[in-house]
């Protein structure tokens, strides 16, 4: 019996949806995202039935980018007899995929291609090579000075059954989520951070797709709008703190930052581990185990980092992200 493998492309508003034999796929014309812009496919798999499908199907794909690299990306299942692939152009030019799917009705595989035009979309961070205290673009090889912002994020209050994302810039006046990160980047801001232990309704760590698809609408406008995203991976706490030691722990840690980098990954450009976490919360083993773990799925091996700095933490992170409030500062070091 000859198995079908439905594709369909979205990026920037374009949208394809192809069946054809033998898990093959073509289109008349080449799909084309911007330079360091985020190409989605989605792939029809049969899910029904299944008691977990995030775990129970898997999507693997190796990308050959135009310089001829080659990068092994996960997939992410995405609601009813659909997973899909996200993938972020780091190079100009064309890309290969070949994709393969794992799970209970059998395997599946397809294949496809896609272009990447110039953009004014910014490039990843790194650590400038002469200045390692300084960040660049990797894009330009320019400085880069981060004027961030992080913040707490809810549906919109007076329609909370719409699922309109938004939040407020002046007291009491609730904006929508792309006029808000329009704001902000005219008052000069380049970098959005997110923990989602900050947002009260929508998570990246649940297996609710409503959720999911909320985080999903969060961080693909701030990259949309040019922001470079830094996303908090765990509360201070952490997840499964005895996984370098616990193979059972260390399962169910790596599933869960499996889960994240495959759906989130195209839209990050730094991780920071923890948000504001102590010794006394998680262990320095875990945050080495972690790193690099992260690092050695993470294909384009974007910089980590960590608040609240510790001694030897140098030895494993990129950087440092300390958290500086206000009662942190004594009173001559105010600024007005």
């Amino acid at each position: 019996m000859m198995k079908r493998l439905l594709v369909g492309l979205v990026v920037t508003g374009l949208a394809l949806g192809l069946i054809w034999p033998s898990g093959f796929v073509a289109a008349e014309e080449k799909l084309s995202v911007p330079h360091y812009g985020v190409a989605e496919f989605s792939l029809e798999y049969p899910t029904g039935g299944l008691k977990d499908p995030f775990s129970m199907v898997k999507l693997r794909a190796v990308v050959t980018t135009p310089s001829g690299k080659q990068h092994n990306v996960g997939g992410f299942y995405a609601g009813p007899n659909k997973i899909q692939l996200r993938y972020m152009a780091a190079e100009v030019g064309d890309y290969s995929l070949a994709v393969s799917v794992s799970g209970p009705s059998g395997p599946r595989e397809t294949s496809f291609a896609f272009t990447s035009r110039p953009s004014d979309l910014p490039g990843l961070l790194r650590r400038h090579p002469e200045n390692s205290y300084r960040l660049m673009d990797e894009k330009t090889s320019q400085l880069v000075n981060l004027q961030g912002f992080n913040n707490t994020w809810d549906i919109d209050p007076n329609n909370p059954h719409g699922g309109q994302l938004g939040n407020y810039i002046e007291d009491g006046v609730w904006t929508p989520l792309e006029t808000y990160f329009k704001t902000y980047a005219r008052a000069g801001f380049n970098a959005f951070r997110w923990i989602p232990g900050n947002s009260k309704k929508f998570s990246i760590y649940t297996r609710d797709q409503y959720q999911l698809e909320k985080a999903d609408e969060l961080l693909r406008t701030a990259k949309e709008q040019g922001y470079h995203v830094i996303l908090a991976l765990f509360p201070a706490n952490g997840y499964q703190g005895d996984a370098p030691t616990n193979p059972q722990q260390e399962k169910r840690l790596k599933q869960r930052i499996d889960e994240v980098v495959n759906r989130y990954v195209a839209y990050v450009d730094l991780w920071e581990l923890t948000n504001e976490s102590y010794s006394k919360s998680i262990s320095d083993a875990w945050l080495r185990y972690t790193a690099e773990y992260l690092r050695s799925i993470d294909p384009y091996q974007r910089l980590i980092l960590n608040s609240n700095p510790r001694p030897d933490d140098w030895t494993y992170l990129d950087a440092r992200a300390p958290h500086f409030y206000d009662n942190y500062l004594d009173e001559k070091s105010k600024i007005d």
